[in-house]
C-alpha cells in the first residue's frame, strides 16, 4: 500500500511541474460556494483558513485543474500534520496581483487549545509579500472561523468571519466577506459586503466514499461532488455562471 501511494505521489508531483498554476482554491470548497473559513482543513486550509491545518488528521497532496477560466487554471499543494502543528505549501498563479506572477504560499496552524487554533499564511512572489491571519474554533457540532487576508496591508484588508454546523452527514456553512477597506468594512456598506453559503451532504456518513455539494459564492450558484477511497480522493465542481469546471485529485496518507 505504501509503495502504491508513493508511486501516485511521484506521478502527481511530475504532473504538477507540467501544469500552469493559478489561485489555490480547490474543487471541494468551490463546490460549497467558498463557505469554508470555519471548516477548512488540510490543503484547502492554506487559502481558506490556515488555522484549520492544526485540525487536520493526516498528510495530503493534491493537484487542482480548472477549465477554462484563466484566473483558476491549476494549482498544487501539500499539507502535513505534526501533533498540534499543521504545515502547508501551495504554488499558484495570482492574476489579481500581476499578470503571470507565480506565487508560493506557506501556511502554519497551531492548536493552542483542544478546540481552538491560530493560523498564519504568507504569499511570496519575487519582492512582493502578502500575509493572512486566522483563527478556527470547534466545539461539538459548531464550527467558527475568522480569516484576515492581507493583514499587513491596511488598505487591502479582507475580513471573513464564518459559522458552520457539522454533523455526521451534513455540513452547512456561512461566510461573510468584508472586503478591501477597513473603514468601509466596519460600516458594512453594500460595496465591500458579500456572503458565501454552502452545504455538503454525505449519504454514508463521514467515513463514506461520497459527498454531494452545493452553494452560492457571492450570489453565484456552485455545485460539486466528491469521492474518496483508501486514501485517494477526487473532487469536481462547476460554476455555471462563470462557465467554469474544476477538478482536484490527490492522496491522503
Amino acid at each position: 500500500m505504501r509503495t502504491k501511494i508513493a508511486s501516485v505521489i511521484v506521478a502527481l508531483v511530475l504532473s504538477m511541474l507540467s501544469l500552469p498554476t493559478a489561485a489555490f482554491y480547490g474543487a471541494e470548497v468551490m463546490g460549497t460556494g467558498g463557505a469554508a473559513t470555519a471548516v477548512a482543513t488540510g490543503i484547502s486550509a492554506i487559502f481558506w483558513n490556515p488555522a484549520g491545518l492544526a485540525f487536520s488528521t493526516d498528510n495530503s497532496l493534491s493537484v487542482t485543474y480548472s477549465y477554462p477560466k484563466a484566473d483558476y487554471r491549476s494549482s498544487i499543494g501539500i499539507a502535513s500534520q505534526f501533533g498540534d502543528l499543521g504545515l502547508g505549501f501551495a504554488r499558484h498563479r495570482w492574476p489579481f496581483w500581476g499578470e503571470n506572477a507565480d506565487w508560493n504560499s506557506v501556511a502554519l496552524g497551531y492548536k493552542w487549545r483542544p478546540n481552538f487554533a491560530l493560523g498564519v499564511a504568507g504569499r511570496f512572489c519575487e519582492s512582493q509579500f502578502s500575509g493572512d491571519l486566522a483563527i478556527q474554533y470547534r466545539q461539538d457540532l459548531v464550527r467558527a472561523g475568522i480569516l484576515v487576508q492581507n493583514a499587513f496591508q491596511p488598505n487591502k484588508v479582507n475580513i471573513q468571519p464564518s459559522l458552520a454546523l457539522e454533523t455526521e452527514r451534513i455540513t452547512m456553512g456561512l461566510d461573510v466577506y468584508l472586503a478591501n477597506n477597513l473603514p468601509y468594512t466596519f460600516r458594512l456598506q453594500s460595496a465591500p459586503y458579500n456572503h458565501q453559503v454552502g452545504v455538503e451532504y454525505r449519504p454514508l456518513g463521514q467515513a463514506g466514499f461520497l459527498a454531494l455539494r452545493g452553494g452560492f459564492y457571492q450570489g453565484t450558484v456552485t455545485a460539486g461532488i466528491g469521492v474518496k477511497k483508501q486514501g485517494f480522493f477526487l473532487d469536481f465542481a462547476v460554476v455555471p455562471d462563470w462557465q467554469l469546471a474544476q477538478i482536484t485529485t490527490g492522496v491522503s496518507f
